[in-house]
């Protein structure tokens, strides 16, 4: 993966940030309804900005190399913790200038907390002690070595670079005895040079070279630090299109350990707001399914339908959620960090033999499916899979929130960085170019609409990250931040269109075979659920400064308010499936969508059909939607939102607790 700089990544629209002072005791009522804290909890270390500070970390001694997100004009020049000499990397800047994203390093003399406040930047320069690091791979072809150089090329890859801490990039392909290079692996050492001698390597074995004899390659693993061994595993299966990292301290490096301040994350929109009441614990990242190339919390087989419960099927996972909810607990840190770790295990990276990116943009008729084999419109040709196909199976419609990038905006590690391009790569190679023969794709407009509403919501909603927090010099920048703005329009455009109901599905429906005589032939089936994912996602990628969608966003909410009303109950306001027309022929080519709600209230329920209940199923979506139409002064809606959360907010479900609180990953604050 490579980064350049593109200045035009700049001209993304100005995200506006509004505080209104006068409306202060309002909202402090409202968020003593919510469940929301008025007041910064001291023992998360974080501090609103009208106490002088952009952050406080509470920090032990050590190295402390930490990531900071602002919003908004919030500060332009050098940062500094507390009055230590710290080192500034800018990674983003807004379009005004002002600091985005920036990477923070400094030597902390002694536990404490400390402001981070506009200052000055320390001064000079260091030539880097590079730490001895090796990989040994014993495979059926061979033993192969990877040794990371221990001086710099003429031109070295850096990643951060200043008088503290420096970060180089080293690529080496393993070797056996006899110099050949293995066919597949590839191993990138990024190290973390400290000042004082000390330091870190982050070591990142990679399969994923789109080349004919592309396959799983099978290995017993050794990794070496300074000559001691940091770790080892055998009879890994390192399946094609994934890849590992772990990282190990050298040189008796200390770490700083900090508390996280998330308050300028979410005042830049980089995550949202979570109930505070949401659980403060969740299970550490223990056991096999955490070891490296598994899947952590996350569903082996994503495309499985069921599982209301999956803690990543939400706009933000539930660990993160509580973690942001609860930033001093080190288990939800933990956790939030390694599944950011295990976001290589899924089979969604690829590139050129050579290193260079595969893009819609110059393969636009080329398609990556979720089990791993592209159906060969690429210039390579990449086979299908040898044996069987891998358990870790990714797709869209349950593709999880940017897996890495929490960690990546704490740690501005460059492992973290390449996992939001890779993801949100593969939303696009993903999506169909030409499903169902409409070309949906638009070749490399990247437009997502052919596929599951909720595969068109998570996918908008990562790639519209992507855009975002990447590092303004990155190559993949401009190209999220294009797809994103296509698929908006594209919404402003279907918005524009007849509808009924107040939502535009038909366009949606009319690209699908019907069922196959099942259950609910001949209805037309709409599942208004997963359009809140979609709604989500306009309105996620509008806070981040994209603008578009909302007039969608906003029929979908009138929609979900609409079954409040006669001739529904609210009691049958979130059904899992709602009957919206009729096949007027044997094979289904034709339909009759229904013209009014009584139509589809008489076909969906009017048969005695008992409702969905909200508890433990859709009242979490219902909830999200209503949010917006509570925002657009929709008449009717704080009555309907009241009702939604005073079920899924108070009333225990089915795992003991709040249904909104124990899936804390729905639990936003309007």
């Amino acid at each position: 993966m490579r980064f350049v700089t593109h200045p035009s990544v700049l001209a993304i629209g100005l995200l506006c940030i509004h505080a209104a002072a006068g409306q202060q005791s309002n909202n402090q009522a409202a968020a003593s309804r919510l469940g929301l804290r008025t007041t910064q909890s001291a023992d998360a270390g974080q501090i609103g900005p009208a106490a002088g500070a952009l952050a406080i970390w509470k920090a032990a001694p050590g190295w402390l190399t930490r990531g900071l997100v602002l919003p908004l004009g919030a500060a332009k020049g050098a940062l500094q913790i507390g009055d230590l000499p710290t080192q500034n990397d800018v990674l983003m800047r807004w379009p005004d200038g002002s600091i985005g994203h920036v990477v923070l390093t400094a030597k902390i003399p002694a536990e404490g907390r400390f402001a981070i406040h506009p200052g000055t930047e320390a001064a000079g320069s260091f030539a880097p002690n590079l730490i001895a690091c090796s990989v040994e791979f014993v495979t059926p072809a061979g033993t192969f070595v990877a040794k990371m150089p221990t001086t710099l090329p003429a031109v070295p890859d850096y990643w951060f670079q200043g008088p503290l801490m420096q970060n180089q990039r080293f690529q080496v392909a393993p070797v056996d005895g006899s110099g050949n290079a293995h066919s597949l692996l590839r191993v990138w050492f990024d190290a973390h040079c400290y000042q004082d001698g000390t330091g870190t390597i982050d070591v990142i074995v990679n399969n994923f070279l789109d080349v004919k004899q592309a396959e799983a390659v099978t290995y017993d693993v050794t990794v070496q630090v300074d000559g001691k061994t940091v770790f080892s595993q055998a009879g890994v299966t390192h399946n094609w299109r994934c890849r590992w990292a772990g990282t190990w301290p050298a040189r008796s490096f200390t770490e700083s350990t900090a508390v996280a301040d998330f308050e300028p994350f979410v005042r830049a929109h980089a995550m949202p707001r979570f109930l505070h009441t949401v659980p403060s614990d969740y299970p550490a990242p223990t056991g096999d399914k955490f070891s490296i190339l598994r899947e952590g919390y996350l569903w082996p087989f994503m495309p499985e339908h069921g599982g209301g419960g999956r803690p990543e099927d939400a706009p933000q996972t539930y660990w993160v959620a509580r973690w942001l909810a609860h930033p001093e607990s080190k288990v939800l840190e933990k956790a939030t960090i390694r599944s950011g770790d295990l976001a290589g295990s899924w089979p969604v990276h690829i590139c050129h033999a050579d290193g260079s990116d595969i893009t819609i943009d110059k393969y636009p008729l080329w398609r990556m499916d979720r089990a791993g084999r592209p159906p060969g419109q690429g210039p390579q040709a990449a086979p299908p899979w040898r044996g069987s196909i891998p358990r870790l199976v990714p797709d869209n419609a349950h593709q999880p929130p940017l897996l890495a990038l929490l960690p990546y905006l704490v740690t501005g590690r460059r492992y973290y960085c390449e996992e939001l391009a890779y993801w949100a790569n593969f939303c696009l190679l993903q999506t169909s170019p030409d499903a169902g023969g409409g070309g949906k794709r638009q070749g490399s407009l990247g437009l997502l609409w052919g596929q599951e509403v909720r595969g068109f919501g998570w996918a908008l909603r990562n790639i519209a990250d992507a855009g975002r927090w990447l590092p303004d010099r990155s190559s993949w920048k401009r190209y999220f931040i294009d797809k994103t703005r296509n698929n908006l329009a594209w919404l402003d455009q279907a918005a524009s269109q007849p509808t009924q109901y107040g939502c535009h599905f038909q366009r949606y429906l009319a690209s699908y075979p019907p069922p196959d005589k099942d259950r609910n032939w001949p209805y037309v089936m709409l599942n208004l659920w997963e359009y809140s994912m979609l709604a989500y996602a306009i309105d996620h990628a509008n806070q981040l400064g994209f603008s578009g969608g909302l007039s969608y966003r906003d029929q979908l909410a009138r929609f979900q308010l609409s079954l409040f009303s006669p001739p529904f109950d609210r009691s049958q306001s979130c059904p899992y499936e709602l009957k919206v027309g009729k096949y007027t022929d044997a094979k289904g080519r034709k339909k009759e969508m229904f013209r009014t709600l009584q139509e589809a209230w008489d076909a969906t329920y009017g048969t005695g059909a008992p409702a969905t209940r909200i508890i433990g199923h859709y009242g979490v979506n219902a909830r999200v939607l209503l949010q917006y139409a509570v925002e657009r002064k929709m008449e009717g809606a704080e009555t309907a939102l009241q009702y939604i959360d005073d079920l899924i907010q108070r009333q225990r479900g089915e795992y003991g607790m709040p249904d909104l609180l124990y899936r804390s990953g729905w639990a936003i604050v309007p």
